[in-house]
């Protein structure tokens, strides 16, 4: 196996994909397109529609209404094995009874490759993933990083143009884990391949992705950049599931948001976020407990404190402002945890608040 796979990457398209168990609407329709050779996330909580939504595109479930292209081919009513794509599951499903050269081998045996090929693309996918000393061992034999990287090369050996990964390192600890986020992306960077990635866990969305598309009973609220939807969320669900945030609630009205008594701040707001109930949120970095001097971008906000722990090299804090919104934020652990009940005074950069809606329908 070449660093290029002769396997050219395909963009993958949803055109109006719906998903339905009995009444129950599991995916909403959805039109989505994944740029060929990207590395796209399906980020989202249990139950959310991201995992049936890559059950679809591999076509180990059928769509109720739409239909699903790679590239220009609609592969809708195609059986898994006719699609030419490479899965990777949380459980690795290696046969335990075969060696590691043997399971990487399957899928070629499986398509009636010749032998000398097959030996040839093993040893390839073997050193693909640095691990060409194990080809004799059984599954057992291995650590669960190096069973992890097995099922890997297993889903690569045939040169397929797209890669489906569900949930791949969620039975890894938090070390292994990180280590192996950072040695598929580089082996994405190497191969000329579309992934698309399920996972639950933000932080690996954000480490690892092109794009991220953030699933939320059966929708999708968000598709965008990491830093984008990061950074500029544009329901209170992303906001809230992404990472660390802190808000005030208020009201818009006329391009201009204000919160809620007792906090006295007004923000000009973007031209989409319309009149009435809304959220003003920042991240981590937009809120400190001492502010740059000469700033005058930041403004006070009073907070009780309801939680504190030390995290390192960070103090993570959840705080109550007075109109009773609640959030998190972490902050130098240069200062001893405040201890809950006390009074905190932090401020918030203005011009790195985003504005979003929290009406009828909007997701707290």
């Amino acid at each position: 196996m070449s660093s290029k796979s002769p396997t050219e990457a395909v963009p993958v398209q949803l055109r109006g994909v719906t998903k339905r168990y009995g009444s129950e609407t599991a995916v909403a329709p959805l039109d989505l397109t994944v740029e060929a050779g990207s590395f796209v996330s399906f980020l989202g909580p249990s139950g959310s529609g991201k995992t049936t939504t890559l059950k679809m595109i591999s076509g180990f479930e059928r769509p109720d209404e739409g239909a699903v292209l790679f590239g220009a081919r609609d592969i809708t009513s195609l059986p898994p094995e006719q699609r030419g794509v490479g899965v990777v599951f949380q459980n690795y499903s290696l046969f335990p009874h075969m060696s590691v050269a043997r399971n990487i081998e399957f899928p070629l045996r499986m398509r009636g490759v010749d032998r000398s090929i097959r030996a040839r693309k093993v040893r390839e996918a073997l050193e693909l993933v640095e691990l060409p000393h194990v080809a004799h061992r059984r599954p057992h034999e291995l650590s669960g990083g190096q069973q992890q990287r097995i099922a890997i090369a297993r889903a690569l050996v045939f040169d397929p143009a797209l890669l489906l990964m569900d949930e791949p390192l969620g039975a890894l600890d938090r070390r292994l884990r990180e280590s192996m986020q950072l040695e598929i992306k580089a082996l994405h960077e190497r191969l000329d391949v579309t992934i698309i990635y399920v996972t639950h866990d933000q932080e690996e969305a954000l480490a690892m992705s092109d794009q991220i598309v953030v699933f939320n009973q059966g929708r999708v609220e968000q598709v965008g950049t990491p830093q984008a939807v990061y950074g500029r969320p544009r329901t209170l669900f992303v906001a809230d599931f992404l990472g660390e945030s802190f808000s005030v609630s208020g009201q818009v009205a006329d391009g201009v948001f204000a919160a809620d008594a007792p906090v006295a701040l007004r923000l000009d707001v973007d031209a989409g976020v319309g009149n009435g109930p809304a959220r003003a949120i920042w991240r981590s970095g937009s809120v400190t407990a001492s502010p740059p001097a000469g700033d005058g971008s930041w403004a006070p906000m009073p907070t009780t404190v309801v939680a504190s722990a030390f995290a390192g090299d960070r103090l993570k804090l959840k705080l109550r402002v007075g109109s009773g919104t609640e959030g998190i934020v972490s902050m130098g652990a240069d200062w001893p945890a405040p201890p809950p009940g006390d009074a905190l005074d932090v401020y918030v950069d203005r011009k790195r608040a985003v504005v979003v809606g929290a009406g009828e329908g909007a997701e707290a």
